[in-house]
C-alpha cells in the first residue's frame, strides 16, 4: 500500500531536496510526474502524492552511522562529568537530553505499534531524528517522520 501525503503534509517534513512550502511541494510533484491520487471531501477536490524513494532514502542516508563503538567507559565518564554532549567518529556534538527525548518519542511510537528494532536500525532512526529536531522540527514533526521511516 502506498503512503500518499498532501503537499502541505510533505513540506512540513522538511526532507532533504524537496521545498518546504505547499506550492512548492505541488510545482515539484507536477514537474517530476509523482504518483498522486485525487481525494474527495467537503472542501472539494484534492491531490495527496506518494514521496518518491529517492527523497525518503536521502533521510537515511543524509545521518551515517558511526563507523567505530565508543567503550562504555567514555560514554559513563562523560555523562558523569555533566558534559552537554558527546563527539561521535564522523559527527558533530550532540546533547544528551536531545538524544534521551527522541528516544523516548521513538520508544512510545515502537510500543503503539507493537514493533521491535535491531539495535543498528535503531540507531540509525534517532540519528535520523535527532538531526531532524536540531532543524527545528516538533515532537509531531517527528512523530510524523516516523510514519513515514516506517511506511
Amino acid at each position: 500500500m502506498k503512503k500518499l501525503l498532501s503537499a502541505s503534509e510533505i513540506g512540513a517534513m522538511r526532507l532533504p531536496g524537496l521545498p518546504t512550502s505547499k506550492q512548492a511541494v505541488i510545482a515539484r510533484a507536477a514537474a517530476e510526474g509523482w504518483y498522486f491520487e485525487e481525494k474527495k471531501g467537503i472542501g472539494g477536490t484534492r491531490r495527496v502524492y506518494e514521496v518518491p524513494a529517492q527523497y525518503l532514502s536521502a533521510v537515511e542516508v543524509a545521518v551515517p552511522l558511526p563507523t567505530e563503538l565508543i567503550p562504555t567507559e567514555q560514554i559513563e565518564a562523560a555523562q558523569e562529568e555533566k558534559v552537554a554532549g558527546t563527539i561521535m567518529p564522523g559527527g558533530r556534538s550532540v546533547d544528551l537530553e536531545t538524544i534521551k527525548f527522541v528516544d523516548a518519542v521513538l520508544e512510545e511510537w515502537l510500543q503503539k505499534k507493537g514493533l521491535r528494532l535491531k539495535p543498528e536500525r535503531r540507531a540509525g532512526i534517532l540519528a535520523v531524528l535527532c538531526d531532524y529536531l536540531a532543524k527545528g522540527a516538533t515532537e509531531k514533526d517527528l512523530q510524523e517522520m516516523l510514519k513515514v521511516l516506517s511506511a
